[in-house]
């Protein structure tokens, strides 16, 4: 099995402006954010439909486990707004034909975005490794938010914090004790 990797948030946040840059023809950005934020899989988002995003909701019905919905957090609103409406078909992110986009361009695209900022390479599953990883968002809004069917596969499979946010949070509790 291959072992995935945990995005640290500086690199997350230089290979979505790298996305951004390179969004003329398919737009990777408002791909990969949606990738991300939804922890959905490649599978979810590549055949998402306008149809499937009403009232600030996304309902995933072609998932690995159960359908899902997804509630639109506030900062992917505007990007799928923008997507909605730069897509000329039912598809919210078509390839430049207006179909799916393969699923090893996805792949592709990701790895040479990575070595283009100058960060290790990373695969479209690890976005969801790293949003799994999250340790400001309590365990039942991800298993819900990613459609796990239970908190043991979230927890042992997904929940790999990587270092700088577990230095963080580590760092920012206070551990002395204080006189009453």
């Amino acid at each position: 099995m291959q072992e995935r990797r945990v995005i640290p948030d500086s690199e997350l946040f230089k290979f979505f402006e790298e996305a951004k840059k390179r969004s003329e023809r398919v737009n990777w950005y408002g791909y990969f954010v949606t990738l991300y934020m939804t922890c959905s899989r490649v599978s979810e988002i590549t055949s998402l439909k306008k149809s499937q995003i009403k009232n600030g909701i996304i309902q995933f019905h072609k998932t690995k486990a159960k359908p899902k919905a997804v509630f639109i957090h506030p900062q992917l609103r505007p990007i799928l707004e923008e997507a909605i409406k730069r897509s000329k078909v039912e598809l919210v992110f078509p390839n430049i034909n207006g179909e799916e986009i393969n699923r090893r361009k996805i792949r592709d695209r990701m790895i040479e975005l990575c070595r283009l900022v100058g960060i290790p390479k990373a695969t479209p599953h690890d976005l969801r490794h790293t949003f799994a990883s999250r340790i400001d968002i309590e365990s039942y809004v991800k298993q819900k938010i990613g459609g796990w069917v239970n908190k043991r596969v979230l927890e042992d499979t997904y929940n790999h914090p990587a270092e700088d946010i577990v230095r963080q949070a580590y760092f920012g509790v206070d551990l002395m004790p204080k006189s009453e």
